[in-house]
């Protein structure tokens, strides 16, 4: 995000000082997670949140720049069943919503609120943020595609061990985990990240591999239309 898009989120996040309650009224771990981060208008993004009320029917607002300060037009609420819905610990992830068109704005930064029925006013106590692109903001590579990044742990592990691999990408996205071994068949394993786009899958490790072999991992995730892949690799030792 460059200079000019961050100078807008910040001033949108010093803004809610107003308008947000204190943690009391909403968990203190409750927050809302958006990815991409910035779009044009009719582009798709997804929202994920927790510690909000356990299997609830929630209400989502979308206001630019911040609800106190959103003009005419520039305040979406959705309400439910429209909206996404929480699981038995108070998750969702993965909520499809489309950018809407500002009114009078070319480019803002906007703030995704949540309310879910126990509060009675809108939170969490961590909003979700966003920036919509004007004509001339350059569209980035991952405001396109989903940028995954991953983990293997340890970087150099025993014959016989397990190796974790940890990713990070979308929140709500499915990632594909293949692992090659030489001379081994394939193992594909596959994890929903959570509502902060982590997950982690772990893989057993053959006994009597060769010492120094090189073991491929390569992850494909897609949540909607959106994909991404990225590669690592990890070595097996005696």
């Amino acid at each position: 995000m460059n200079s000019v898009r961050t100078t807008g989120v910040l001033l949108t996040v010093f803004s809610l000082i107003w308008f947000v309650h204190p943690a009391s009224a909403y968990s203190t771990y409750s927050g809302l997670r958006v990815f991409p981060y910035e779009g044009r208008p009719g582009s798709t993004f997804y929202v994920s949140g927790h510690g909000l009320q356990p299997s609830t029917q929630i209400y989502i607002l979308f206001a630019c720049p911040n609800f106190q300060q959103a003009g005419n037009g520039n305040l979406l609420i959705i309400a439910p069943p429209l909206g996404p819905t929480t699981n038995n610990v108070g998750v969702f992830t993965g909520w499809r919503m489309k950018v809407p068109k500002l009114v009078r704005l070319v480019s803002s930064g906007c703030v995704v609120y949540a309310e879910d029925g126990a509060q009675q006013f809108y939170g969490p106590t961590n909003p979700g943020l966003y920036y919509i692109l004007g004509p001339t903001n350059k569209v980035l590579p991952c405001d396109k595609r989903i940028c995954v990044t991953i983990t293997p742990t340890p970087k150099r592990v025993k014959s016989g061990r397990v190796e974790n691999v940890d990713v990070q990408a979308w929140a709500g996205a499915r990632a594909d985990v293949a692992v090659t071994y030489p001379g081994y068949p394939q193992v594909v394993q596959t994890v929903k990240l959570d509502w902060n786009g982590s997950g982690r899958v772990r893989v057993p490790v053959p006994k009597d591999m060769q010492d120094t072999s090189h073991v491929r991992i390569r992850v494909h995730c897609r949540l909607g239309q959106a994909t991404g892949d990225r590669k690592a690799e990890f070595t097996v030792v005696h």
